[in-house]
């Protein structure tokens, strides 16, 4: 996985220098891009963060099979000036769902951290440790699955001022590297929690929304208690990039978990 990670991280860069090259250097640059993430199964897509207004109900996802990314020009928002971000998450992340590790099937880490890889863009104006990064991840559909008008944006994951020259985190990041970088920070999720709250929808499909953000500095005075709303804000007011993957949940696949923690019925009356 590491060593696919960087061979993403360089593939994907080297193509992406196609919008300020032409000609035979383009086409060079495309194959050896190409050829580096030929054996990739996750699809880039470039769409706009909704926000924090609620999804449209009358929206609905449909599932599609995976098909492999064109290099060709990225989606502008992955890009700042002709550096573009080439990010991909790691095996939590995979097939347009979460593995069991990261749900409530299986999480057994409090404090979870999904494991994210990147590379670019930088401003070269800047020094790459002033700047940073930031990953955050959204249930579009909270509480009641696509469809339904009073659903929200329910944040279950966030962390920012990630180093600006860093090109991963994880687990081991957060726990042993710390020190490092003083100024990062992980958020609390909707539940209070700090880390990843684990998915596990109770009704209908949920789509979650997770984005990598390239900043082009830190953010000042912000802590673990910031309300998401003034966060998405301040990442959005210091953005050059950000790239945008989206997963679906059912509640049918938790069905066995949510009925063995709910309580056990009352027993029935004694006959008098």
């Amino acid at each position: 996985a590491a060593q696919l990670s960087h061979c993403f991280v360089a593939g994907y860069a080297m193509a992406m220098k196609q919008c300020c090259l032409g000609g035979a250097s383009a086409f060079l640059w495309s194959l050896l891009g190409t050829q580096c993430v030929a054996g990739l199964a996750h699809s880039m897509r470039g769409v706009k963060s909704p926000g924090l207004n609620p999804p449209d109900p009358t929206i609905i996802w449909v599932n599609e099979d995976f098909v492999q990314p064109a290099m060709g020009r990225p989606a502008e928002e992955q890009c700042f000036g002709c550096q573009c971000m080439a990010a991909f998450p790691g095996l939590w992340l995979a097939n347009g769902t979460f593995s069991e590790e990261y749900t409530c099937e299986q999480a057994k880490v409090q404090n979870l951290i999904p494991e994210f890889h990147w590379g670019g863009p930088k401003d070269g104006k800047k020094c790459r440790s002033c700047q940073a990064f930031a990953l955050t991840i959204e249930d579009l559909d909270y509480p009641n699955g696509m469809g339904s008008a009073d659903n929200g944006v329910h944040n279950i994951f966030w962390i920012a001022n990630i180093p600006g020259d860093w090109m991963a985190i994880n687990q081991t990041a957060v726990d042993e590297l710390s020190e490092f970088a003083p100024t990062m920070v992980v958020g609390r999720n909707s539940k209070g929690d700090l880390g990843m709250e684990p998915p596990c929808p109770n009704k209908g499909m949920h789509r979650y929304h997770v984005v990598m953000w390239s900043l082009d500095s830190q953010l000042d005075d912000i802590d673990a208690d910031i309300t998401y709303g003034a966060l998405k804000s301040l990442l959005e007011a210091h953005e050059l990039a950000r790239a945008t993957f989206y997963a679906q949940l059912s509640a049918s696949r938790f069905v066995n978990i949510q009925q063995a923690g709910a309580p056990a019925p009352a027993p029935a009356a004694s006959p008098a």
